[in-house]
Parts: structure tokens; sequence; C-alpha cells
């Protein structure tokens, strides 16, 4: 069952512009705009998938996510398949290179790629909400990252927030309605958040010093 809801994203998004507002903005001087209800439908239709409705609420605001420097799910945008299939960073192109790759299941979308080596697709299974990692070259070895997908951006929200600060020079704002559960995901997370924190600490106090 997912711990957060779409209504928790936006506040969190309403709370901290910085990074939010970003999106939809422009790409190679183009401008973006989160997708038509017609484009949605015509993507889902040639994947032959239906996006969980988190999914879809999220790009149907944002087009696509970029939560900081190294973090972002791809998503869609505009209106015109013609002009939006030759884009990067979209969901409809990751996936078709995953499954003629790998032999993606059918039922998996990708949301991140990461370029270096092991796991590195992250994908969506439609069937179940969840989002799972898989190893691009092994379609049978996944593991379950999150029970959805707005579970997963506040995941990496947490274990990215010291590297937003320090990108964008503001103090990363938790609204109070999520405190808690956030503060459950950094227990549960604390071994890589403090592994985040002293490296942080390092690279502050390098910058201070220089």
């Amino acid at each position: 069952m997912s711990k957060y809801t779409f209504e928790d994203l936006v506040e969190v998004a309403n709370a901290n512009p910085t990074i939010f507002n970003r999106f939809p903005g422009t790409l190679d001087g183009k401008q973006l705009t989160p997708p038509s209800e017609r484009l949605v439908k015509l993507i889902e239709k040639a994947l032959e998938v239906t996006f969980p409705e988190d999914y879809r609420r999220v790009i149907s605001k944002w087009g696509y996510l970029a939560l900081g420097k190294d973090c972002g799910f791809f998503g869609l945008w505009g209106d015109d398949p013609r002009v939006f299939l030759d884009e990067p960073f979209n969901v409809f192109q990751e996936t078709a290179i995953a499954r003629d790759s790998m032999g993606l299941p059918k039922n998996c979308v990708v949301i991140w790629s990461d370029p270096g080596e092991g796991v590195d697709y992250g994908v969506i299974d439609t069937t179940t909400g969840k989002v799972l990692s898989y190893d691009r070259y092994d379609k049978d070895s996944y593991e379950e990252v999150s029970d959805s997908f707005v579970d997963c951006v506040f995941q990496e929200l947490t274990l990215h927030r010291r590297a937003n600060e320090i990108i964008y020079g503001a103090p990363f704002q938790w609204p109070e309605s999520v405190q808690e559960k956030v503060a459950e995901d950094m227990l549960r997370l604390k071994e890589p958040l403090d592994e985040y924190d002293e490296l942080f600490d390092r690279f502050e106090e390098t910058v201070k010093n220089a």
C-alpha cells in the first residue's frame, strides 16, 4: 500500500518551488508543457499499458520530474506525438529501447535509466503500480524499490535532500503534513543518508576552505 499520496507531493512541490517550478520548462530551447490527455492515451495505447493513477497525475501536472542534478523521472509533454517521439527523456522512447534490448516485460514502463553498469532500469509494473529496478542484462533479475511511483519520488527526495540544498542554495522544506512519514523513511534509510551526509559535510568543508 502506498504511504504517500499525490496531494502530499503537491504540498512538497509548493513548499519547494525552486525545484518543482522548473518543469514544465524548456529543453534544447523548446518550450515544454504537460501532456494533453490525448497524448497520454496515445502513448498508453502504443505501449499497450494503462499508467497507474499516481504516475498519470504526476506527468499530467509536471510532464516529467527532474529532482536535482542527478535525479529524475521520464514522462510526457505536449500534444503532437510526431514531435514528441523524437525527444529524449520520454517514457515511450526509453521503454521501447528496454523492450528491444533486454526483453523488458510488456507490463513495465521505464521511468529512469542509469547509464552505468549493473541494475540500471527503473520501471513501473503497470499491473501492480509497484516500482522495480531491473538489471539491463537480465530481465529475470529485479528488485522491488517501492509500492508506488509517488512513494519512489519521496524516497529519492529524501535521499537527495542535501544535494538539492547545496545545488539550489535553500533548505529543503517538508510540509507538516508529511513530516511524520518522512521521519519514518529517514530511519529506514539511515545508513545511506549517513553516508551522504558525511560526503556532503566534506564537500562543504572543502568549498569553505578553498
